[in-house]
């Protein structure tokens, strides 16, 4: 099976700053936990997978596909939910997803169908054609979950997916993110684990998806992790 993940010395910097120094690993789990505390460099690295990070030195690979080469493929094939809003205030909703349908390469009439859907799969079918500016902060992060899956990635990455959200909007995420396996055709994987828990109970929660794989960014102010046999934690210093 090709790897999730392939870092061979990878370096990133940013301005004068070397943000990223040297990574080197092969993560072939389906379930992945960047652990570390805030400034470490796990959104750089985030950022760097998805391409928009030239590397200084090195190469970052998803499933066999260079990020800094083949970023065309990679947005086909990768679901992101961003830790920050950048939505188009005025847009409704499922104007939005399509539109972010489109960029990841489904036609138009495509994307649109596969919007309404994934509105709908998360619970907001009713506010579809509502501005975006004017949801709620629970809303506004379902309506990211919905732009990542919409056009049936491969892999999901989730910065921070439940980032803000009180303990209700969290639990109803967790519980849409771990059934959308089964219930959707763009099979969502799992986020990071609650604020109290730790990446061992995470690993034990959030088993993986039939087909597909995610990167989920976590954080670890004791910097303590645990594998199982479906779940890697990648650790990054302070």
């Amino acid at each position: 099976m090709t790897p999730t993940i392939e870092l061979d010395g990878l370096e990133v910097q940013l301005g004068a700053r070397t943000i990223l120094h040297g990574l080197t690993g092969i993560l072939k789990s389906r379930a992945i936990g960047l652990l570390g505390p805030n400034g470490a460099g796990k959104s750089t690295l985030i950022n760097t997978l998805l391409g928009f990070h030239v590397p200084s030195k090195g190469s970052a690979r998803v499933l066999g596909l260079d990020s800094n080469t083949s970023g065309k493929a990679l947005r086909s094939l990768v679901g992101y939910m961003p830790e920050n809003d950048a939505f188009i205030a005025k847009m409704s909703g499922v104007r939005f997803v399509r539109y972010m349908a489109e960029i990841s390469g489904l036609p138009s009439e495509q994307a649109m169908e596969r919007a309404h859907e994934a509105f709908v799969y998360v619970g907001l079918g009713e506010a579809r054609y509502r501005p975006v500016g004017t949801y709620s902060l629970g809303m506004k992060q379902l309506a990211k979950l919905a732009q990542a899956i919409a056009h049936g990635p491969k892999v999901l990455i989730l910065d921070e997916p439940t980032n803000g959200m009180d303990p209700p909007a969290r639990k109803r995420l967790i519980e849409l993110i771990r059934a959308s396996s089964s219930n959707l055709k763009p099979s969502a994987p799992r986020p990071h684990s609650p604020p109290r828990s730790k990446a061992s109970d995470a690993s034990a929660r959030f088993s993986a998806a039939d087909e597909s794989r995610s990167l989920c960014q976590t954080a670890s102010k004791s910097g303590r992790s645990s594998r199982s046999r479906r779940t890697e934690a990648f650790k990054f210093a302070a």
